[in-house]
């Protein structure tokens, strides 16, 4: 199904057609003399063809207007890039989805769940993929059938379980189940969820602390980081979007008299509407990365913005309010394609992505706490 010559046996056949025409073989044709021309396309001339075939088709796996069958040739195609366009083009038949959803590129597969075209028989497979990142996402599909909802809530991964406790696609008797989950992001997922059943709903734990949130929205952009201080220059961060400030800006934050860990005197200030972001990768690990400008523009869009749970952070001297995400596996597997497309490792796995609403340092968010886990909201 490949619809260009591989790059390796192009360069044998012009090199061959090199030595051909260096001897300079003459033919005698009704008595006139035909010689060879010599082959003057270089090896760069090749890196170039083969780029711009790369361009035309990743063009192609993009284009909604592409006919049906270029793109179930392009389905199998060897660039990666090419195949997640595909998988992700809502052009492409059932069928080819069907061949996607076994890639060998877990990206690939992730893009396939989020094809509305997507059949559910499909999304059921998907389930008991060995990604934990492409089972969140068929957890938190509308269109995965109820039995795979099912299965995907027992999941071992905090993640899986809490896409399917967000679904409101999930039965109510899946829902039901999650008001005594371990995990305290699933238990809420599931307590705002509005397909649980209201006689299962309980009071959310750190109620004195809770806050209302606003709904899922999307980032704004993603750039690096800019602040009066030097050292953010060199942060990634994602910055929100109006809608989302709006919403975060409404969010109370409490005072901190009579809460434990809180410093005599503390003062919580504000962080500035035009500062609010979310880190994606810190200071450290983006200054000494040589392959920085790359890793911060990609050709696949930002991802969204799930608010979880607000709660104080304490270390020495600081006391920071914090707004967790609840989609962290989704935030996880955006910074680690984003190393992957430079060919890297993500250096902070680990990570946990949040939004600072306030602090005690004069609402400057450089000077917040930097280093919050989930163990700050267990």
């Amino acid at each position: 199904m490949k619809t260009h010559l591989h790059k390796t046996r192009r360069l044998a056949l012009v090199v061959l057609a090199f030595v051909l025409a260096s001897c300079s073989v003459t033919e005698q044709q009704g008595g006139t003399a035909t010689t060879v021309a010599p082959v003057t396309e270089t090896a760069a001339d090749l890196e170039a063809d083969d780029e711009n075939s790369v361009a035309r088709r990743i063009d192609d796996s993009l284009n909604p207007s592409t006919p049906k069958e270029v793109l179930a040739e392009l389905a199998d195609d060897e660039n990666a890039e090419v195949r997640y366009n595909v998988a992700e083009n809502p052009s492409t038949t059932k069928e080819v989805l069907a061949l996607l959803a076994s890639d060998d590129d877990r990206w690939v597969r992730f893009a396939v769940t989020e094809n509305p075209s997507t059949p559910v028989e499909v999304l059921a497979l998907l389930a008991s993929d060995e990604d934990k990142g492409v089972r969140f996402a068929v957890a938190r599909n509308p269109s995965t059938p109820p039995k795979a909802l099912a299965k995907l809530a027992s999941d071992e991964e905090d993640d899986v379980r809490q896409g399917v406790a967000m679904n409101r696609s999930t039965p109510p008797e899946v829902l039901a189940k999650f008001a005594s989950d371990e995990n305290i992001y699933v238990r809420r997922a599931a307590a705002a969820n509005p397909s649980t059943p209201k006689e299962v709903l309980a009071k959310p734990a750190n109620a004195s602390t809770s806050s209302p949130l606003p709904p899922p929205t999307s980032a704004d952009k993603m750039v690096e980081g800019s602040g009066n201080h030097a050292y953010a220059e060199k942060a990634l961060l994602l910055k929100l979007g109006p809608e989302t400030i709006n919403a975060l800006q409404a969010i109370p934050v409490p005072g901190v008299s009579g809460v434990p860990g809180a410093p005599q005197g503390t003062v919580m200030t504000r962080i500035p509407a035009d500062q609010m972001h979310v880190t994606l990768i810190s200071y450290g690990n983006f200054v000494n990365e040589p392959d920085r400008e790359k890793i911060a523009n990609p050709n696949f869009p930002a991802p969204r913005i799930e608010p979880g749970e607000c709660r104080f952070v304490y270390r020495p001297e600081k006391v920071t309010y914090v707004l967790s995400l609840r989609n962290q596996e989704e935030l996880r597997g955006f910074v680690n394609r984003l190393y992957e497309q430079a060919g890297k490792k993500n250096p902070e796995p680990n990570r946990f992505f949040h939004v600072t609403l306030a602090n005690n340092m004069g609402g400057d968010p450089f000077k917040s706490i930097g280093d919050v886990t989930s163990g700050d909201f267990r």
